[in-house]
Parts: structure tokens; sequence; C-alpha cells
């Protein structure tokens, strides 16, 4: 769907309601990174601890502690707390510092920020929160790492209004379900993609025993 993958130093925001298999795509996409590439990651989570997240992600028969442990994967805890002794990269500013730190000891290659609505929607003038966005991209881009940035989709209409991060990151990967006759499947669809064609149909996938799995030959109907 977009010849053979996504383009290196690119970052890409995935949007998807609740369920749809944003941290799973997050995931995945450090996995395999790590077990097929050998390039080393970063995981950023703005909403989940690293205990229930690695927890979540064993039943794919990923081990990301083990990566964690041998020193190819870092886990940023930025997750909401009332205690700035647990969660002392909490602002914008924090959290990018603390990337730029992680990505240039490690040498990273991949980072997943999941999700980024808890960092730019602390600015609730548009402007800011645009330039607060900007920002992050940017970051991301002068690392030189590829990224994947997660947020919620704010509706699950078929007509919806663009939003804002959509126009500021390099690609958008939309997961959403659609109505197939009786049945509700799961459809993903690729808006955009710098430097690459795309396939603009949406497509079905599943979040299997091992991940997501995409049918790229497949049609909604």
């Amino acid at each position: 769907m977009i010849e053979g993958g996504i383009p290196v130093g690119r970052s890409v925001l995935v949007v998807g309601g609740p369920g749809s298999g944003k941290s799973v795509f997050c995931a995945q996409f450090l996995q395999h990174g790590l077990a097929k590439l050998g390039q080393k990651g970063i995981y950023v989570s703005l909403e989940e601890n690293r205990y229930h997240f690695y927890r979540e992600m064993s039943r794919f028969g990923w081990d990301l502690e083990k990566y964690e442990r041998e020193g190819s994967l870092k886990f940023l805890d930025a997750s909401p707390s009332f205690d700035e002794e647990v969660a002392p990269h909490r602002s914008l500013e924090q959290v990018l510092h603390t990337i730029t730190r992680m990505v240039s000891d490690l040498k990273a290659q991949r980072v997943a920020v999941d999700a980024i609505a808890s960092l730019i929607f602390e600015f609730p003038d548009l402007l800011e929160r645009r330039r607060a966005l900007l920002r992050l991209v940017h970051t991301l881009s002068e690392t030189g790492v590829t990224s994947i940035l997660t947020n919620e989709l704010r509706t699950l209409e078929t007509e919806r209004p663009v939003q804002i991060e959509e126009y500021l990151t390099h690609g958008t990967i939309v997961l959403k379900t659609v109505e197939s006759g009786p049945s509700v499947i799961r459809a993903l669809l690729v808006e955009k993609m710098r430097e690459t064609a795309i396939d603009p149909q949406p497509r079905p996938y599943r979040i299997t025993s091992s991940g997501i799995e995409v049918f790229p030959r497949e049609s909604v109907r």
C-alpha cells in the first residue's frame, strides 16, 4: 500500500478510535525493526506504564522487555502523574529533550510516540498547538529517526474534518471500523505518505495473535 514501507526519517501519524490497534501498530513497528532489521527503538508512552504495555504486547509473542534488557530498546514513561518525581518528563519541552538525548545515546533508528494528544492539547490556542506539533515533528526529523505518532480519531464518520496533525506530519494512516452489510469490519486507509505512491483505497485488517495483519488485495464493501 506504500511501496514497501514508510520512508526513512519521516514522521507518520496513525489515528484511530479506542481499540483500533494504535498501540499495537507502534509496538509492531518497533518489534519489526528490532527483530528483522536490527534497528534500535524508543517507545514513548504518554498513557500507559511500562509493566502494562509489555504485558499487553507479550500476547503477540513480542518480548520487548528482553530488548530493553539487551540495550536495543528504551521505554520512556511520560504518562500522567500527580507526582513530579514519578513523571519528570511531562511537558512537551522535557519530553523532546529526553527523546533527543535517548536517540543520541542509543543510536536509535525508530521512535513511537503513543499518544500525542496529552502533549499538544496542553496548548488551548490553536496556533500554539500547531507550533507545538511542528516542534515535535521537527525534533524527530532532526534526529534522523523514522517515527510513528498516534492520536485519537475524533469522529467515526466517513466524511470527517481533517485534523490539524494530519497536515503537519509526513504521512497519515487511519484505522477505523466500517459497516459491511450486517457486519462491522476494521479498515486501514493510507490518506497520505510523502516520497511514495499510495493505495488510496481502505483495506481490511485484523488484530491477530501475531499482531496487525492487513489484506491489501481485499476491498471494503
